[in-house]
């Protein structure tokens, strides 16, 4: 495709539109039939089935919808999305409706109350995209008798002006291919999707849980593991983590209280933790050491002990330094203090004195930059950091400020591991879509097409036995980008696309 004309829009409830753009379903249910090919913006309306909204959709759908709810002003809406049509099936008989629901966010009590107003229902089948920039309509130019169907785009009262008919030449699929044309073969063959018991499981998250955030987090999880949503693959930040991006402006401004918050909180966000009654030697991101404390201190899995210095225009001088040897030895005692992993958290540049001092007493210093990519990449890939593989590292020379650089080569090679097995992913994906309808390859297949694409720009090739390890690791419950069908022989398993794995 070079390029498509839109000149008109598919109004669809809030909710079935949320569970396209999740890639949750890729069904939707027009009041009108769409012919195959037909492409069109897709509008978010109210829902309007004469059933309460409770019993129309799933528990999970509802809450989806809700947590995609932007705010925006009264009386305006915006389209982020568009669609082409790849099927459309009349079904006239409510036997028929069990071989849709489990692929849809509706309860079959919903689908047999629409058959039974409309009379026959039209299982539209799309393939969704992401408008590059989205476009705000005043909600009082759609008329409610057209909700479900098609509004011509020049009727509309857009924010901005609009050069019509709209053009997109960039296609940005919510779906891969391979992800599309499985979910495809899984409807259109009547089969229930493949972790069933997993959206059961976001059922009863939906039901029970309204604002807890461990929760919330195990939901979002669950929904990217199902290959519904991923934060990496849209280049959007996590929910909860954009403080994140305020560690560089903090400790390069002037407010040392709030650096050494953030300091202590993307510490214990790495997996740093203190157990220690004693606030002259905290890790609390509520409050910081305070005068004659220490700003850091860590005691699991290994004991660090650190100083903060949010240094706007000021060199770091050697007073920083003698700080941290006097508060050490003073509320760890001398032991502890010199087993302990010693960092300077500054952005300012050490004085001479300030540098010899920092690499005699092994001291690493370490810019707020660089922590911030080490809680980014944290965020972006949890459990990616090894904190035992880091240790090495904080403890070898060279130290001073050289060790930031030390530092920045422990997280590019962790980037370098884990583009490799990007690339493995991307070779399932890959193989998933040269040889449909195949879904499923043996170990011997990706290494051969690993090494044919990606071992030139990752520098190595790779053999059967590192292939599958990678393949183990990437197929675990707990990470679940691929999928693993076991057999006798390691050769012999089988692996399948479940979902991107994004490395910026």
């Amino acid at each position: 495709m070079n390029e498509l004309v839109l000149d008109r829009m598919l109004c669809l409830p809030a909710p079935d539109l949320t569970s396209l753009l999740i890639g949750q379903t890729i069904i939707a249910l027009p009041k009108v039939f769409l012919q195959r090919g037909w492409s069109f913006l897709l509008y978010p309306c109210p829902v309007s089935l004469e059933l309460p909204v409770e019993r129309q959709y799933r528990p999970y759908a509802m809450r989806l919808a809700q947590a995609n709810l932007v705010e925006q002003p009264t009386g305006i809406n915006s389209i982020i999305s568009w669609a082409i049509c790849d099927s459309c099936t009349l079904i006239f008989e409510r036997e028929k409706l069990g071989n849709f629901v489990d692929s849809t966010p509706w309860t079959i009590t919903a689908l047999q109350k629409m058959l039974e107003q409309r009379e026959h229902l039209f299982f539209s089948c799309l393939r969704v995209y992401q408008l590059p920039h989205p476009i705000s309509i005043f909600e009082d130019s759609i008329p409610p008798d057209k909700f479900g169907k098609f509004v011509s785009l020049p009727t509309v009262k857009t924010i901005e002006k609009l050069a019509l008919p709209l053009k997109v030449a960039q296609f940005l699929p919510i779906l891969s291919e391979a992800n599309f044309n499985q979910k495809r073969q899984q409807i259109e063959e009547g089969k229930p999707p493949l972790h069933s018991e997993l959206e059961e499981l976001l059922d009863d998250i939906a039901l029970s849980v309204r604002n807890d955030h461990a929760f919330q987090e195990l939901s979002r999880e669950i929904q990217t593991f199902l290959g519904w949503q991923s934060d990496s693959s849209t280049g959007r930040q996590r929910p909860g983590f954009s403080w994140i991006r305020t560690i560089t402006d903090t400790g390069n401004s002037s407010n040392g209280n709030d650096f050494e918050k953030l300091v202590r909180k993307s510490l214990l966000f790495l997996g740093f933790t203190n157990t220690l009654n004693n606030p002259k030697a905290s890790l609390d991101p509520g409050s910081t050491g305070g005068a004659g404390g220490l700003d850091v201190f860590c005691k699991y899995p290994y004991p660090v002990v650190g100083e903060c210095k949010a240094s706007q225009h000021d060199t770091v001088s050697n007073s920083v330094s003698a700080q941290l040897i006097h508060l050490g030895n003073t509320h760890l005692g001398k032991s502890l203090f010199n087993e302990s992993i010693k960092i300077i958290f500054a952005a300012g540049i050490l004085t001479q004195a300030a540098e010899m001092a920092a690499i005699q007493n092994q001291i690493n210093v370490m810019r707020p930059e660089t922590l911030e990519r080490l809680a980014e990449l944290n965020a972006k890939h949890p459990g990616a950091i090894d904190l035992c593989k880091l240790k090495p590292c904080l403890e070898a020379s060279p130290f001073g400020t050289e060790a930031d650089d030390k530092i920045n080569n422990f997280i590019n090679d962790l980037l370098k591991k884990l583009k490799v097995r990007s690339h493995i992913v991307q070779t399932i994906k890959q193989l998933a879509e040269i040889d449909f309808p195949r879904t499923q390859f043996e170990v011997t297949e990706i290494r051969v097409q690993y090494n044919a694409i990606y071992s030139p720009q990752d520098g190595q090739s790779l053999g059967n036995q590192v292939i599958h390890e990678l393949l183990i690791e990437l197929s675990s419950p707990l990470v679940g980008y691929v999928g693993r069908l076991q057999a006798i022989g390691s050769n012999s398993d089988r692996f399948y696309f479940l979902r991107d794995l994004q490395v910026d």
